[in-house]
C-alpha cells in the first residue's frame, strides 16, 4: 500500500495519472513505467509511494469507494422527505462517479480473477449500492411517491436492475463515443432515463413530473 508522503502530493499526483491512463487506454495496457513517464518521475519513484500496480488499483478503488458511499449520503437530508431533486440529483451523480472511475468496470473480470481481497471488496460496494437504493425506494414508498411493488417483483429487484442497466450504461457509452473523456450531460440524461423507465410505472404522477422537470433543468446544456 501506499507509504508516506513526501509532502509533494505525489502520491495523489499517481492516483491522478494512473486513473487518467487507466481509463484512456485501458488498465491491462498501462505498466507502472507508463505512468512514471507521464509524470515525468521514475518507476522508482512511483514505487516509493505504491509497490506494485496493484496497489495503485486498490488506492484508486477505495476513492471509487468513497465516491459512491458520498453519493448515497448526499442523496437524503436527515429527517426530510426525499424529494425529486435529490432522486435526480443522486441519479446524476451516481453516473458521473461510475464514468471517473470507468475503467474498474472494464476491467471487472481480469481484476476479480484471482484476487480474493479485490473480488469481496467489490462484492461489499456492490452490495452497498443495491442495498442503498432499496432503501430509497422504500422511502419513497413510505412517503407515498411510489406505489408497493407487488411480487413478484421488488424494490430489491429494482434496485438490482438498475445498477445493472448503469453497467451497461458504462459500456454503451464508451463504445458510441470512444474517444470521448469527459461525458456530457445529454449522455448522462439516457443513462438516467434508462433507469427511470423501469421505476418511472411506480411513481406517483407528482414525483414523476418533478423529478424529470428536475432532470431536465440539471442537465441542460
Amino acid at each position: 500500500m501506499a507509504v508516506s508522503d513526501d509532502g509533494s502530493g505525489m502520491a495523489d499526483r499517481i492516483l491522478e495519472a494512473s486513473l487518467r491512463l487507466f481509463n484512456e487506454q485501458g488498465l491491462q495496457n498501462v505498466p507502472v513505467l507508463k505512468i512514471a513517464m507521464s509524470l515525468g518521475i521514475s518507476s522508482g519513484h512511483v514505487a516509493y509511494h505504491y509497490k506494485t500496480k496493484r496497489d495503485i488499483v486498490l488506492a484508486v478503488f477505495a476513492q471509487l469507494e468513497q465516491a459512491v458511499n458520498k453519493d448515497f449520503a448526499a442523496a437524503k437530508r436527515p429527517e426530510q422527505p426525499f424529494l425529486p431533486l435529490d432522486a435526480a440529483l443522486q441519479q446524476i451523480e451516481v453516473f458521473r462517479s461510475l464514468w471517473r472511475y470507468r475503467f474498474f468496470f472494464n476491467a471487472l473480470t481480469h481484476l476479480l480473477t484471482g484476487d480474493e481481497q479485490l473480488r469481496e471488496r467489490y462484492a461489499r460496494m456492490q452490495d452497498n449500492i443495491v442495498g442503498g437504493l432499496r432503501t430509497l425506494l422504500d422511502e419513497l414508498i413510505a412517503q407515498n411517491s411510489m406505489l408497493p411493488v407487488p411480487p413478484p417483483n421488488s424494490t430489491q429487484m429494482l434496485a438490482k436492475n438498475c445498477w445493472m442497466i448503469w453497467l451497461s450504461w458504462l459500456r454503451f457509452e464508451q463504445i458510441e463515443h470512444p474517444d470521448r473523456d469527459a461525458v456530457r450531460n445529454a449522455s448522462v440524461l439516457d443513462g438516467v432515463m434508462q433507469t427511470f423507465s423501469i421505476i418511472q410505472p411506480y411513481f406517483s404522477t407528482e414525483f414523476e413530473s418533478d423529478m424529470l422537470r428536475e432532470l431536465r433543468i440539471a442537465l441542460s446544456d
